[in-house]
């Protein structure tokens, strides 16, 4: 008679032997299962989706009763869906009865109560949803939202701002900065910016009336949206003790072009700080004024390699000033400064325009030429002289490399560098 211990022994064998499979049984039940389920879902989600697109006028003017749809998970779902979508990409007669939608639904005060009592992601999504419905009753609960302990809702809730883009709603955005709150600046200037845009002088002047912590992200925002003829004085940016904030004035002042500007960007264009000098050269580049040229050559001879480099091409984008700034980067004796100049010109296409035009360009354009020569930049020079298609240009060309006195190789002094990254 066989033992009990033989018995385990030998349904233990048994299990051994099917446990594998029958795991492997259980897993494959399980797929099939979930991929009919999947596919039963996604088959009455499309049902519902066009049976939702061919009554949508019906839907929006009410004739389909809320109640048919509104406790139905998945149809309430698609209407939400299609309703924000459209609302999206809706224009001003379709938004309006949008809108009526959404209040006469109940649709907007699910989400009000949503945003009201929920917490964690739920809330998040109400605020997001409130904020896609344009509903203007709905605008305190979003700023009610700010204050939270969330930066996730926190986050929303500026996103959502920025979508209403009123200067209501930027005036909430200032005051949350303004009370020190912690809001990340890729989410705060595109938000400032969608609500100011239409209206800059709201922002310039809360901009010249902000306090040190909002007054760096609003002034980089209004240099932005700044419009020729703001009647402001924005000196007291561009003598700011924060650096972005100067930068940021140097943008302002080359946009809004108040009395005064080029004074500005010259005092900026010596600024302690490499981007702020950077910017300011940038700036005078946008005023297209001569009267900037003594202040670009000396940008083209500054100690940051940007700097230098920026100053460069700005002259080299003045045209008929060629001779007169090639003479006065000359005088600098600063061969970094010369050297970057012809090669901003040769990039830009100038200095080949230049050569073509050496038979009708006076003694002016020659002189001009021939300092590019006595600088070493004679390569294109040269295959021009070969290769041009008409032979007086190639004539004159030859003439000049002939005449042109070759200036001996010296030793370039060494220009300190200043840090790449900002202070």
């Amino acid at each position: 008679m066989p033992s009990v211990f033989s018995l385990t022994d030998a349904t233990l064998d048994w299990l051994a032997l099917l446990g594998p499979g029958l795991v492997t049984l259980l897993a494959v039940l399980f797929i099939l299962i979930r991929r009919i389920m999947r596919a039963r879902h996604f088959r009455r989600r499309a049902e519902c989706a066009m049976r939702i697109r061919q009554d949508w006028e019906k839907i929006v003017s009410l004739q389909i009763l809320p109640v048919d749809w509104l406790f139905d998970r998945l149809k309430r779902r698609m209407v939400e869906e299609t309703a924000l979508d459209r609302m999206d990409i809706a224009g001003p007669e379709e938004a309006r009865a949008l809108e009526a939608f959404f209040q006469k639904s109940g649709l907007l005060d699910c989400y009000k109560d949503a945003a009201r009592h929920e917490r964690g992601w739920r809330r998040r999504e109400a605020i997001q949803k409130l904020g896609r419905m344009r509903a203007a009753e709905s605008f305190p609960l979003v700023v009610e939202a700010l204050g939270t302990h969330s930066p996730e809702t926190t986050v929303e809730s500026v996103r959502v701002l920025g979508g209403i883009g009123t200067p209501e709603a930027g005036a909430a955005i200032v005051r949350y900065i303004k009370n020190g709150s912690d809001c990340r600046p890729g989410i705060a200037e595109p938000a400032l910016f969608n609500c100011y845009h239409g209206d800059p002088c709201q922002l310039a002047r809360a901009t010249l009336m902000a306090d040190d912590l909002e007054r760096p992200v609003l002034a980089r925002v209004l240099a932005e949206v700044a419009i020729p003829g703001m009647p402001y004085d924005f000196n007291g940016l561009a003598a700011d003790s924060n650096p972005d904030v100067r930068a940021s004035a140097a943008r302002i002042l080359s946009a809004a072009r108040p009395p005064g500007a080029l004074d500005g960007l010259r005092t900026l264009a010596g600024d302690p700080t490499w981007f702020v000098r950077l910017r300011a050269i940038v700036a005078l580049g946008g005023l297209n004024d001569t009267g900037a040229i003594p202040t670009l050559i000396e940008g083209a001879c500054d100690r940051h390699r940007l700097v230098r480099s920026r100053a460069a091409s700005v002259l080299g984008a003045i045209d008929g000033e060629e001779l007169r700034i090639i003479r006065l980067v000359e005088k600098t004796n600063d061969r970094y400064a010369l050297q970057a100049l012809i090669a901003d010109m040769e990039r830009s296409g100038k200095l080949e325009r230049m050569a073509s035009m050496v038979v009708d360009g006076g003694p002016h354009l020659e002189e001009a030429l021939q300092a590019i020569i006595r600088s070493g930049a004679v390569r294109m020079l040269t295959e021009m002289a070969g290769s041009h298609s008409k032979q007086h240009v190639r004539q004159r060309l030859q003439k000049l490399l002939a005449d042109g006195r070759r200036v001996v190789s010296r030793p370039l002094q060494h220009v300190p560098e200043e840090s790449w990254s900002k202070p």
